[in-house]
This record gives structure tokens, C-alpha cells and sequence, in this order.
């Protein structure tokens, strides 16, 4: 008796939970395409530019499709410098431009009806006084393959013995000013190029005036490997933005990671992306 009285209940459970399933189709409505704008003037002469695409559906797997009929200008001290389309998004000043340091700079686009704007300001750069290297030996854990976020192989664990490139500089800036540093390893024993993860920001309100100061960069090397540094300055609103698009892609997704949310943008009008002038150093 208390056998069929198990199976009732486990064939009246299985009627529920059955009868209860259903198909649920929810739409996901695209967002309407964006301009994005990725600007940035740059004491280096001709490597000024716009680069405008237009923003696609977070589910798409399409390529970002190129802008190459809008009208763009920048301004400064008085002057007005024509962007040119030279293909791809790509726009770019008559060539041997190079922008004056301590400036405002005031981006203008036309497309589609729509006007977009943006300010930035450039400030000056210190200059590096040397470079150096120090030798760090391994302790505990890891080997060779050792990897992490001051390694250089593929595995886990500590990072292993090398030599760590130290940056010397003089910040005679006043507190406030920003520095955005880039930098590729190329690794003899793995081919392996990462300029494109390995951004490190810098607020120098944390520093004190006229005081020589001391980077190492966040890696270790061995003989054979390279070593290719960029340094920028940069306003607030170009480190603002730097920090949240490491902050989104510092991890690889999860299942429970919800989609990113736009980047905080200082143009105007309706576009995404970011408007930048900098003093540029490359070591």
C-alpha cells in the first residue's frame, strides 16, 4: 500500500511539472546605431586623426561599419584644421601637422544632419630622464612557465625571474594632471604581442612636485624579448574613460556577467567614444 501511494504521488508530480513547461520567446529590440567617434591629437607630426564608425547590436556579430561621409574639423587658437576622409573612418589633417602644446582643442562633426562636438585640452608631457632594469629573483612557487600579471610564460603561479624595466621621470606638473602609459612585450620564446592589454593610468596628485619619480613596469623579461613603451598626457575625462574600459575588460565574461554598459563619452550631440589631445613620448 505505501508502494502505490509513492507512485501516485511521483506520477501526479510528473503531470505538474510537465504541463507546466512552455516555450517563452522574448524580443530583444536593437538599439538604434550610434555614431562613435575615436579622436585624438597627438604632438607626434601626422598622427592626428577622427576615426568614426557606427555602434551595431550587442547580440550582432557584425563588424562596425566605417563612416566615411561626414564633415570634420578641429579647432584652435583661432584656426580651423579640415579633417579629410582618406578612407576606412579614417580622417586626418594635410599632412605636417603638429599640434602646439598647452591648447584647447575643439572637435566638430557633421553627418548625417547631426552635429557632434567635443573639447579637450592638451597638456605637456614630462620628459624621461632614464631607463634602467632590475634583476628579481624568483621566490617560492611557480617556474619557467610561470605566468601572472608579472610573468612571461602561459601557467600560473609566481611570477618568475627576469629583469623589470624602471622608467625615471621629473613631474613638474601641477597636481591633477593625468598620464596614460601603453606598452608591448614581445616575448622571444612565445611570439606573442600584448600592446593592447597593458594600459596603466597615472594621477599625479598622488605624487609630489618636482620629485623624481620611479615606474617599473608590471612585467618581467629575459634576454631576447623587447620592450616598446608609449606615454601620453591626458585630460580627466580621457582617463575617466580608461579606467571604466579596463574596468569591462581586466576579466574574461562569465555566465552571469551581464552585458557592458556604454562607456562614459565627452562628445557631444548623441555620439559614444572619446575626443583626446596628448603629448606623446615613445621609448
Amino acid at each position: 500500500m505505501k508502494n502505490r501511494l509513492v507512485l501516485l504521488i511521483m506520477i501526479f508530480i510528473s503531470m505538474i511539472l510537465f504541463s507546466c513547461q512552455q516555450i517563452i520567446s522574448v524580443d530583444i529590440p536593437d538599439s538604434t546605431p550610434k555614431l562613435v567617434v575615436q579622436g585624438e591629437i597627438l604632438t607626434d607630426k601626422d598622427s592626428s586623426y577622427v576615426y568614426l564608425t557606427k555602434s551595431v547590436s550587442y547580440y550582432s556579430n557584425d563588424v562596425y561599419p566605417t563612416v566615411n561621409n561626414a564633415v570634420v574639423t578641429v579647432s584652435y587658437n583661432g584656426k580651423n584644421v579640415l579633417f579629410k576622409p582618406v578612407g576606412n573612418g579614417v580622417y586626418k589633417p594635410d599632412s605636417g601637422f603638429v599640434p602646439p602644446i598647452n591648447t584647447q582643442y575643439s572637435l566638430n562633426i557633421n553627418y548625417d544632419g547631426n552635429t557632434y562636438t567635443s573639447t579637450t585640452f592638451l597638456d605637456q608631457l614630462f620628459n624621461i630622464d632614464y631607463v634602467d632594469s632590475v634583476y628579481t629573483v624568483q621566490t617560492g612557487g611557480g617556474g619557467p612557465g610561470s605566468g601572472g600579471p608579472g610573468g612571461g610564460g602561459p601557467g600560473g603561479g609566481k611570477p618568475r625571474s627576469g629583469s623589470s624595466v624602471r622608467l625615471w621621470w621629473t613631474d613638474t606638473r601641477m597636481p591633477g594632471k593625468y598620464t596614460y602609459i601603453r606598452f608591448r612585450h614581445t616575448q622571444l620564446e612565445q611570439q606573442q604581442d600584448s600592446f593592447l592589454r597593458n594600459i596603466v593610468l597615472l594621477d599625479n596628485s598622488q605624487t609630489n612636485l618636482n620629485s623624481q619619480i620611479s615606474f617599473q613596469l608590471p612585467r618581467r623579461y629575459q634576454p631576447g624579448d623587447s620592450v616598446f613603451v608609449i606615454l601620453k598626457s591626458c585630460d580627466y575625462n580621457m582617463y575617466y574613460f580608461f579606467q571604466a574600459y579596463r574596468a569591462q575588460t581586466s576579466s574574461p565574461p562569465g555566465p552571469f556577467q551581464t552585458p557592458p554598459a556604454n562607456l562614459p563619452t565627452n562628445v557631444r550631440g548623441g555620439a559614444i567614444g572619446y575626443f583626446v589631445a596628448s603629448d606623446i613620448r615613445k621609448l
